[in-house]
């Protein structure tokens, strides 16, 4: 009996799961071990990421776009040319405008608002749904915050429950240029200290601009709720062994091997929009 109860726990753990592709080619392995759900960086329309994908190259059934990086009059009106929603399941969007640009060209699929740092309180985020189907919850609030959040959404939300969690971005390319000036050696990937604190950082740069992120890997993994839609776990820079590693762990609830922090989840921020 317990085993059956954990099997049916497990099986619905993966349909939970939405899983950020970082190589195509990892994707038959993960599917092995019972990754059902994609998510794929949109070629042209993401940021921070080493690798992004067409919508040609995309091959599974239950698969998503994101796209996080806010868009120009141009990059508008070539997303019109590049996006074939009957291809994917659905859009992970960072800027707002995308739903008056499906709306306007008629296009429906399933929208997912995806903005790291906001949507910290429930009003936000149930007028927010009233345009989106579903949100993606702040990591920058305690675990009580974000139950009692999902307790009252009218929809189903998400949750960023692993990776490197995003501290600034810029569209500026500030790898090349620090390294243009200091005449070193380009690289779109740097590993970076802070003097003081000891804080880690890493930046990723694309043509698009320049994310930073803060370390170690964010983890949330263990919020349980009914009214989670999906789980984003977002294994960048991980390799295919410490990947198929971290999702044996998630999925047998196991504590997981690799380095990481909960962030805000049992502290306080005065970073956080009034509301409740």
């Amino acid at each position: 009996m317990l085993e059956m109860e954990f099997l049916l726990v497990k099986e619905k753990m993966k349909n939970k799961i939405l899983y950020t592709v970082t190589d195509i080619n990892f994707i038959e392995k993960l599917k092995e071990e019972g990754i059902t759900t994609f998510l794929f960086p949109f070629k042209g329309y993401s940021v921070g990421y080493l690798n992004e994908f067409s919508i040609e190259e995309i091959k599974e059934e239950n698969s998503y776009l994101l796209l996080n990086r806010l868009l120009d009059t141009t990059s508008i009106k070539q997303l019109i040319d590049d996006l074939d929603i009957t291809k994917i399941r659905g859009l992970v969007v960072e800027d707002l405008g995308i739903y008056s640009i499906l709306k306007e060209h008629n296009l429906k699929t399933e929208l997912i608002l995806y903005q790291q740092h906001f949507n910290t309180n429930l009003k936000t985020i149930n007028y927010q749904l009233n345009y989106f189907d579903s949100v993606v919850i702040s990591s920058d609030i305690t675990i009580e915050q974000i139950e009692n959040i999902l307790n009252k959404a009218k929809k189903p939300l998400c949750l960023y429950a692993f990776g490197l969690m995003p501290a600034m971005y810029s569209r500026r390319h500030l790898l090349t240029h620090y390294q243009q000036h200091f005449n070193l050696k380009e690289n779109k990937v740097l590993n970076m200290e802070e003097k003081v604190s000891k804080k880690e950082f890493i930046a990723i740069e694309n043509e698009y601009g320049t994310v930073i992120y803060s370390k170690p890997y964010y983890n949330a993994i263990n919020i349980n709720h009914d009214n989670i839609k999906f789980k984003i776990i977002n294994p960048i820079l991980l390799s295919l062994d410490e990947q198929i590693e971290l999702v044996k762990s998630i999925l047998n609830e196991q504590e997981l091997k690799i380095e990481t922090d909960q962030g805000f989840l049992h502290t306080k921020t005065i970073y956080r929009v009034k509301g409740n």
